[in-house]
C-alpha cells in the first residue's frame, strides 16, 4: 500500500532526524505528517482525547485501511512524545507516550476482528520506554488483556496486581482477577508454561488476590 510505504519513509526521517540532534527540524516534520494525515497539531495532541483518536481512524470503518492508520497514528504520537522529551518537555511526551500504546492496545479491542499482531513490537518498545512511569489503570486493564490474548500469562498476572495497586476501589479488579484465574485453571500445563506461569503459580496467584481484599 502506497499510503504505508510513503509513511515509513516519513517516520524513518524523523527517526533520523532526532538521532542527529534535528530536533526542531523533526518537529516541523511531524507537525505536517499529523496535520496533513489526521487533521492533529504534534504542539497539542498530548491533549486530544483518545476517543477523539479513535473516533478519526473509525471514519473509515474496521478495515485494513483503519487498521493501518492506527499505526501511524500511534508512531507519529510515539515519535512527538520522545521530541518533547528530548525538549525536556517530559510531562508531555509520556502522555504522548501512554496514548500511543493505549490507542495501539484499545483499537483491536474496540474491534476484536482488527487485531494487529505485525506491530507487537511497536507496543513493546512503548511498554519498555514506560517501564519506570505509572500506567492509568485503563491502560494497564487492556495490557492485562492484550497479554492474555497473547498467551503472555506471567506478564497478564503482573498487569493485574499493578491494577490492584493503582486504583483505590478494588472490586471490580477483584472481579477481573478471579475471571482470570479461572480461565487459566482452563488452561493445559502446556499452555501454562509457554505462557510462563506454572500450575502452582495460578494458585498461589488466586491465593494472593484473596488476600488482598481480606
Amino acid at each position: 500500500m502506497r499510503m504505508i510505504q510513503e509513511f515509513a519513509q516519513v517516520l524513518a526521517r524523523i527517526s533520523a532526524l532526532a538521532r542527529s540532534g534535528n530536533l526542531e527540524e523533526a518537529r516541523e516534520s511531524l507537525q505536517c505528517s499529523l496535520k496533513d494525515w489526521f487533521d492533529l497539531d504534534s504542539d497539542s495532541v498530548h491533549e486530544t482525547s483518545d476517543s477523539e483518536l479513535r473516533i478519526k481512524l473509525m471514519s473509515d470503518g474496521p478495515t485494513s485501511l483503519a487498521h493501518a492508520k492506527c499505526v501511524m497514528l500511534a508512531g507519529l504520537i510515539r515519535e512527538t512524545g520522545l521530541n518533547l522529551m528530548a525538549r525536556n518537555q517530559n510531562e508531555k511526551g509520556i502522555v504522548c507516550q501512554i496514548k500511543a500504546l493505549d490507542l495501539l492496545l484499545r483499537f483491536p479491542a474496540d474491534d476484536p476482528g482488527s487485531e494487529l499482531p505485525q506491530y507487537d513490537f511497536l507496543i513493546e518498545e512503548l511498554r519498555i520506554a514506560l517501564k519506570n512511569f505509572p500506567l492509568p489503570s485503563g491502560t494497564l486493564a487492556v495490557l492485562m488483556e492484550h497479554h492474555e490474548r497473547h498467551g503472555q500469562f506471567s506478564r497478564a498476572e503482573d498487569c493485574l496486581f499493578e491494577l490492584l495497586e493503582a486504583v483505590e476501589e478494588k472490586q471490580a479488579v477483584h472481579q477481573l482477577g478471579e475471571a482470570f484465574y479461572k480461565r487459566l485453571s482452563g488452561k493445559t500445563d502446556g499452555e501454562l508454561e509457554a505462557g510462563m506461569l506454572s500450575r502452582q503459580e495460578v494458585v498461589s496467584g488466586l491465593k494472593d488476590l484473596l488476600a488482598v481484599m481480606q
